[in-house]
């Protein structure tokens, strides 16, 4: 081997534009394999971090009236005025929920965070009707900035902190009805509250006119029942771990709050797990296209090699090289083409995404230590397979016939 090695390096400098043809040609493929699947891995990731969180929300509640079995379920406590006031999800009166029942859903592998959610209906101060109040867990803004609020989503003032039970943030279009500013005072029951904020959410699960702290809200709620009822939670809050595993999540959610249980979500995650497949499986397409034409690339360049020196082999063959000697020879060239090609690809490629704009190759940070690698094993491999290819060839000529046609 150590022979063919030398033979082939000898042979190489004596060929200079033949061998820069083929490296060139190897260099094209490994730049190529490198420049598509950083740009196209970069694409995909961008696009897949808006996606995964598509639709992974959920609210999860208990209508009040349900049929387990045979039996219909009684409500927890007595309302101060049932046909205006009570514990709502989706305008529909529900049941509580345990914090057992949200501790297990929290402990769903499907789940990122679940948290507890109140929503009460109370009648107006400001005339007749009546407004839908949202308590949050302001510990866990994984949970409620995609199904109820979120910082972002304010207007006017500052988003409300755990501790500020004092404050509430009220919808846009609620506090232009009622003529509501920050700093106004707002009336609920019998106690006053400081609007902090004014915010608009988009369309949510976990909807409500007005937001409040969940202590807050459950110390009101106190005030607005016959009956005391110690820590009442009516709704959870969950964020799956991703748009693939919503379906999972709002499984787990059911199975856990029961058959009567009612899932509130988005519809969107489904198509967003069809455009991920998508950008994974593009991906995937053109580094496999990339490969491919590469091999074909590489067979047709060495091949033709073998045709060019085919008066060459006949005499080696003809002073007593065997078939062996040859196809060594032909290997290590190959290897040498496609290495030397491979690593000179990969360096081109790597200054190319460093002065390409940064949209799109995410910083300059695109080309990771396993796509370089790949960006030189692969054109080896294709290499090897070529001079596989060629030197089988070559083995297979008859020493006769090429002298002949001398």
């Amino acid at each position: 081997m150590h022979d063919a090695f030398k033979y082939a390096w000898r042979e190489i400098r004596r060929r200079k534009q033949r061998s820069a043809g083929t490296v060139l040609s190897y260099l094209t493929a490994g730049a190529i394999i490198v420049l598509a699947v950083s740009l196209s891995g970069t694409t995909r990731d961008n696009t897949q971090q808006v996606l995964w969180d598509i639709g992974a929300h959920t609210v999860g509640y208990i209508p009040r009236l349900t049929i387990e079995g045979c039996c219909i379920q009684t409500y927890a406590t007595d309302l101060y005025d049932p046909d205006r006031e009570g514990f709502i999800a989706n305008n529909a009166p529900t049941n509580l929920i345990v914090d057992e029942q949200i501790e297990m859903i929290r402990q769903s592998a499907n789940v990122a965070d679940a948290a507890p959610y109140l929503m009460f209906r109370i009648r107006s101060s400001m005339g007749t009707g009546e407004w839908v109040l949202g308590g949050i867990d302001l510990t866990r803004p994984v949970a409620h900035a995609a199904t109820v609020v979120a910082g972002s989503q304010v207007v006017e003032g500052e988003f409300i902190e755990p501790g500020d039970d004092g404050l509430v943030m009220v919808e846009q279009e609620f506090a232009g009805a009622y003529n509501l500013g920050v700093g106004s005072e707002l009336v609920l029951g019998d106690i006053n509250y400081k609007i902090a904020a004014i915010v608009n959410p988009p369309l949510r699960p976990g909807k409500a006119n007005i937001y409040m702290s969940l202590p807050a809200l459950r110390e009101l709620v106190a005030t607005r029942l016959d009956e005391a009822v110690e820590d009442p939670t009516n709704a959870v809050l969950v964020e799956s771990v991703g748009a693939q595993y919503h379906e999972a999540a709002m499984a787990d959610v059911s199975n856990i709050l029961g058959q009567s249980s009612r899932i509130s979500s988005f519809g969107c995650w489904r198509p967003g797990i069809t455009v991920m497949g998508i950008t994974a499986n593009t991906a995937w397409t053109i580094t496999a296209v990339v490969i491919i034409c590469m091999l074909l690339i590489a067979m047709k360049i060495q091949i033709a090699s073998v045709v060019q020196r085919r008066f060459e082999m006949g005499v080696l063959k003809a002073i007593g090289w065997s078939d062996g000697n040859i196809l060594s020879q032909l290997m290590a060239e190959s290897l040498i083409y496609s290495f030397a090609g491979g690593a000179a690809g990969v360096l081109v490629a790597f200054i190319a995404l460093q002065v390409l704009p940064a949209e799109l190759t995410g910083g300059g940070q695109a080309v990771t230590p396993l796509v370089m690698v790949a960006g030189v094993l692969l054109p080896v491999t294709g290499g090897l397979v070529a001079g596989l290819a060629s030197s089988l060839r070559a083995v297979r000529m008859r020493t006769a016939d090429i002298i002949r046609t001398i």
